[in-house]
């Protein structure tokens, strides 16, 4: 059977939006707050209602920036709280919702954390598709030199990062993202280690 999915909200520190769906969504603010390193904090999470979420998202559309990001500009506020039907940020205190995380919830939270402290662990999809912007670009590495490159202005690029025949560092760069997903770069990247390999063999 499977877990109920809740909607959620949450915050970043620089004030967009993330609304979303996650039958733990302690764990999920716990991975997001890993991968990006930013500040978030979880506003809202409203029961059984995953279904919603791309009900959500399309009555949003206008305020969307990328994936389930929104800028909270203009009528933001009043428009969510019309379609989610409770006023954003007048919600009780989210302790009061820990109930709705199970035991099991909060464990796979504790496992989360040590799977992204670990840097030989790969990258994934949703990671890929959550991460955010912030003042600083951004290096997240997939391992075998593969990484995704995420710029202050939200661009986000697959880049393959390699030592040439003269041990210089030379960088690749495959396609951009959300156009390559993940499984095709990891694909390109192959595909240009192995040219790599070829020009060092012919160098030498």
């Amino acid at each position: 059977m499977n877990a109920p999915q809740h909607l959620y909200v949450m915050r970043s520190g620089t004030g967009l939006i993330k609304i979303g769906r996650s039958s733990s969504p302690l764990a999920r603010l716990r991975t997001l707050q890993l991968v990006s390193g930013m500040q978030i904090e979880l506003v809202a999470v409203l029961p059984d209602r995953g279904s919603e979420e791309r009900a959500v998202h399309a009555a949003l559309a206008r305020y969307r920036l990328n994936g389930e990001w929104f800028s909270p500009r203009g009528n933001f506020r009043s428009d969510l709280a019309k379609i989610i039907g409770v006023e954003l940020f007048q919600i009780r205190p989210i302790e009061d919702h820990r109930r709705l995380i199970s035991e099991r919830a909060l464990k796979r939270s504790t496992h989360l954390t040590r799977i992204l402290s670990d840097k030989r662990r790969r990258l994934t999809q949703q990671l890929v598709d959550d991460i955010m912007p912030s003042s600083r670009a951004q290096k997240l590495s997939d391992g075998g030199g593969l990484f995704l490159f995420v710029s202050p202005t939200g661009f986000k690029s697959w880049r393959f990062r390699y030592l040439d025949a003269h041990r210089r560092e030379q960088c690749l760069t495959l396609g951009s993202s959300p156009e390559m997903p993940l499984a095709e770069a990891r694909t390109e990247c192959e595909g240009a280690r192995m040219s790599a390999r070829e020009l060092i063999k012919g160098a030498l």
